[in-house]
Parts: C-alpha cells; structure tokens; sequence
C-alpha cells in the first residue's frame, strides 16, 4: 500500500498504470492537508535536519554520501513505536556496517508477533493520552467563562471569570 497526497506526479496515468501493473494499492490523501501523512512528514523533516546539519558542519558538499550515511543510521536505529529498527521489520535482521566488526551489537529478535505486540502498546499510550489530553482541555474550557459588563454609556467588556 502506498498513501500519496493528490499531487499530480501520483494520479498520473503512468503511475497508476506501474501501481496496478505491481499489485499496489493506492490510498490519497485528504487534499491541502499534510498531516494525514504523518509518518512521511516526520522522515522528511528528520531528514531536511540531518542534511543542514551535514552541510553546516561542511563534511562533504556530496548530497549521495550524506543520503547514504543517513539512511543507514536511519534505517540501523530503533523506532519508538516498534521498539525495533525499519531493517530488522523489514530483514530480519540488522544491517551490518564496519564498525560492528570491532564492537558486535545485540542482535534483535523480530517477530511479526512481537512487532505487532509493541505497534499495538504504543499506540494504546498514544490513545489514552490523546484521551486525557482531550479531558484536560475540556475541563479548563468548562471551568473558563467570560462575563459581558454592560452599562448604558460604554461598550462591552469582556472580563475572564473562574467558576
């Protein structure tokens, strides 16, 4: 599956041609709305850092060495949620660089259970804190009030009152 904005390069005929021709299905987006691709916003903006910070710190000026060595660490870090790295979801297994031959690290076991189990327990954190976030917001607005101050020689006022 592959979740696109309305862009016109992903409703172009010969995109959805190579989609159906490859067995994929395609959702769209909310149009004007980017949030709704939340995961893709956050690897663009963690990448749009990582490749400021590449250039300020002048390394290199070569766009291809700096993608790489970001998607491997990318690719080679646990992801909060899953508790795991993309390689390993996806492999495995971890992608092994040259620094894992001077220091081995843990091997993670990954099972579609266990990715499954973690996926689900964080997004019950991320549920019931949405939820008591939510609360806590209509508890401040129920115990807010204005009160309108009138008289027959000025303009109303509004004045903030508790309770």
């Amino acid at each position: 599956m592959v979740v696109t904005d309305n862009g016109t390069q992903f409703t172009a005929e010969k995109f959805q041609s190579f989609l159906k021709a490859n067995g994929i299905k395609h959702c769209l987006t909310a149009p004007g709305h980017p949030a709704t691709n939340g995961v893709a916003e956050n690897f663009v903006k963690t990448f749009k850092a990582s490749l400021k910070k590449a250039l300020l710190e002048n390394r290199t000026k070569n766009y291809y060495e700096i993608s790489s060595n970001f998607l491997i660490a990318y690719r080679r870090a646990a992801h909060c949620s899953s508790k795991v790295s993309p390689a390993v979801a996806m492999l495995g297994r971890e992608l092994v660089i040259n620094f894992d031959r001077l220091i081995p690290r843990k091997k993670q076991a990954c099972t579609v259970d266990v990715l499954k189990h973690n996926l689900l327990q964080a997004q019950s954190k991320q549920r019931e804190y949405h939820k008591g976030k939510r609360m806590q917001e209509l508890r401040e607005f129920r115990s807010f009030s204005l009160e309108i101050k009138c008289s027959s020689e000025t303009t109303p006022i509004l004045t903030e009152r508790d309770g």
